[in-house]
């Protein structure tokens, strides 16, 4: 009689790989990262977080899609409003350098108008971005120019979230020359009200938001609509988070 022979079969394990985006890219066009612009009836949200300004260290911050990281930023310690050489640099997940936020000009204190440029790895100008308006009371509004081509205005007022800092803004950004201020006083400051703002029956709807996310200090919630540009928005956010920061504690 024949003994049997058992025969092994080996297991087949199924592996699902986590998603891993592409490095980001820089395009050549309007678009900073074209990958990053959502398509038609798409809306995409990507979250900012960071550390607090230190004298040695400068300040670092992170962007991120549903828990992905997609870049490290890291800011100079030098002054964005007033003085010094103040730059942040942007890296992508192969440590790669994407671009560099550059201020070029500042004016005054309370009541002032800053410019700050993206600069290509070689230095070239690739897009610009001024803000003006009074951080103590009011609001700050933001514009984002490819040459002397107006892109999207960004327009803050003081945030509203509990949970956020006192000098948190929140922005509706719109394309051009967009939108309308919302009028905010004194109290509104203090108390925290949201106040009704201006309103206009021919005024566009935001085609991005920022939002105070509730994750630290630095944290933001950025909304973005089909067709517009993420990478730019998100740069937007976090010269805003950098330089309300530093208003406030200066």
């Amino acid at each position: 009689m024949s003994a049997a022979v058992a025969q092994t079969v080996p297991a087949t394990t199924v592996i699902n790989p986590e998603r891993v985006p592409r490095p980001l890219k820089v395009g050549g066009g309007l678009e900073l990262v074209p990958e990053l612009v959502p398509g038609a009836g798409q809306t995409l949200s990507f979250q900012i977080t960071g550390t607090k300004l230190t004298a040695a260290s400068g300040q670092s911050f992170q962007w991120w899609e549903s828990g992905t990281k997609l870049a490290d930023l890291h800011a100079s310690a030098s002054s964005m409003a007033i003085g010094g050489h103040a730059t942040l640099k942007v890296t992508n997940t192969a440590s790669e350098n994407l671009f560099e936020l550059s201020r070029s000009s500042a004016i005054g204190a309370g009541a002032f108008t800053l410019e700050i440029d993206l600069l290509s790895p070689g230095g070239s100008p690739l897009f610009s971005f001024t803000v003006s308006g009074n951080p103590m009371f009011s609001y700050l509004k933001w514009k984002i120019f490819k040459g002397q081509q107006l892109l999207y205005t960004c327009r803050g007022s003081r945030a509203n979230s509990p949970r956020a800092p006192r000098w948190a803004y929140d922005y509706d950004v719109f394309h051009g020359a967009g939108g309308k201020v919302p009028r905010q006083s004194v109290a509104s400051y203090f108390w925290r009200r949201s106040e009704a703002p201006q309103t206009d029956a021919e005024v566009s709807a935001p085609v991005a938001t920022v939002r105070s996310s509730g994750m630290g200090a630095f944290g933001r919630e950025v909304t973005v609509s089909a067709g517009v540009d993420s990478a730019l928005m998100l740069c937007f956010a976090t010269l805003a988070i950098r330089l309300n920061d530093e208003m406030a504690n200066s």
